[in-house]
């Protein structure tokens, strides 16, 4: 069979165009069914930025068999939109979709005209999809990421480098992988709950040196290692990030990855991560406030947070501190001891890089089942986690934004 997968144009809905680092599950899934014996290509229509006139090209050229789309909440109407025009140009194709919003609204995407639908990773079912019968797909065990193939980004277009990379940003061309799957903390905020809090499961060091000389061979000079929680899961997740760390040393490139502050972080792990070639660490801080922490289902502390970055710093990481405003309850208290702590850690030298987002929900997290029985209103104006997508009881549009401005600033 002929497959094409694409990644839908987000550009003209969004305030952001998306051309950060290609998408990963599309040249897995290209690749096993390249294995297979199918025709598997895929195109980043975002990263492209592709418009009326070249999916109207699209459409004129060869029909494939079967079109397949990663469906997130932030895509989800362009998807809709691509599906709408790529049905009208290929009526005898049959479209597949799978994602975080798939899995949690397929009822949804059907009406819309998907074919059928994946809960859960591709790689258990892609193949199931193509040529069995049936609307849902779900997934039946945990793939083991020995066993998955490399990435076919040979397959892809574009190529690597018209991908500018993930901030912070170091040398380019920049690659991503993952070297774990998987999460088992609740909090309320993610939609992790979509994959039923997994515990997770690591890549063996062979495997991760086999594919990071197969992007080294393709001129990639940097890794976004874009793991759940790569750092700071467990203490022994930690100690076996130091055993692929001293197994990659040798291979001369950089890396940045995810991290929890988690109160089992320790020097030598970050001290690891220093030697093997990781530059940045990007911290999931969200508040200095303990009780919207305990809100949040984190089950940290902000001592767990100041004892990672310094930890962090000390090893010569730069930190890249996530921070989230209008937080579970977050009232104004709350809010200043975030603002005063977070202002101490820039004066200490403790923050390279700091983003700033607004609490929102997504299908699949408990806090949309929360905000959906609680009533809360919603803004379909909101485009991204930088935008106020919800009024809270404790905070409305206009304080949420004020919040953000006010943190913004506290790095000059």
């Amino acid at each position: 069979m002929r497959v094409l997968f694409i990644n839908p144009p987000v550009w003209r809905l969004q305030a952001t165009h998306y051309r950060l680092n290609r998408p990963l599950g599309a040249p897995l899934l290209c690749s096993i069914l390249k294995n297979a014996g199918h025709d598997a290509y895929f195109i980043d229509a975002e990263a492209l930025r592709w418009g009326d006139e070249q999916i109207q090209r699209l459409g004129r050229a060869g029909r494939p068999d079967v079109v397949g789309m990663t469906v997130l909440y932030h895509n989800r109407w362009a998807a809709r939109e691509l599906l709408r025009k790529l049905k009208t140009c290929w009526p005898g194709a049959r479209f597949l979709a799978g994602g975080p919003f798939a899995a949690t609204n397929p009822d949804d995407l059907l009406m819309w005209g998907f074919d059928a639908v994946c809960l859960g990773e591709g790689e258990d079912v892609i193949l199931d999809m193509l040529i069995q019968p049936g609307d849902v797909f779900r997934q039946t065990g945990l793939t083991d990421l020995d066993t998955l193939p490399l990435p076919s980004h040979g397959l892809c277009i574009p190529g690597l480098r018209a991908y500018q990379g993930n901030e912070p940003r170091f040398e380019h061309p920049e690659a991503v992988m993952m070297w774990t799957r998987g999460c088992p903390f609740p909090c309320q905020f993610c939609s992790n709950p979509v994959y039923r809090l997994q515990k997770p499961r690591l890549m063996s060091a062979p495997r991760i040196i086999e594919e990071l000389l197969y992007l080294k061979g393709l001129g990639v000079r940097h890794v976004f290692v874009y793991s759940d929680e790569l750092v700071g899961a467990s203490p022994a997740q930690n100690r076996w990030i130091q055993e692929v760390c001293q197994a990659i040393a040798p291979l001369d490139l950089t890396y940045k990855t995810q991290g929890r502050c988690h109160p089992g972080n320790d020097l030598p792990t970050m001290e690891a991560l220093k030697t093997a070639g990781f530059r940045a660490v990007q911290w999931g801080v969200e508040s200095l406030s303990q009780r919207v922490l305990k809100n949040l289902g984190k089950g940290i502390t902000p001592e767990d947070s100041w004892n990672t970055l310094r930890l962090a710093h000390r090893a010569g990481l730069k930190n890249y501190v996530f921070i989230m405003v209008g937080g579970l309850g977050e009232e104004t208290t709350d809010f200043e001891a975030t603002r005063k702590g977070l202002g101490e850690m820039v004066r200490e030298g403790l923050v390279d890089y700091l983003q700033v987002s607004i609490m929102t929900a997504e299908p699949g997290s408990p806090l949309w089942d929360t905000a959906s029985r609680e009533g809360w209103s919603r803004a379909e104006t909101g485009r991204s986690h930088f935008e106020p997508t919800f009024t809270y009881p404790w905070a409305d549009a206009g304080e949420l934004s004020r919040r953000k401005r006010t943190l913004d600033a506290l790095m000059g």
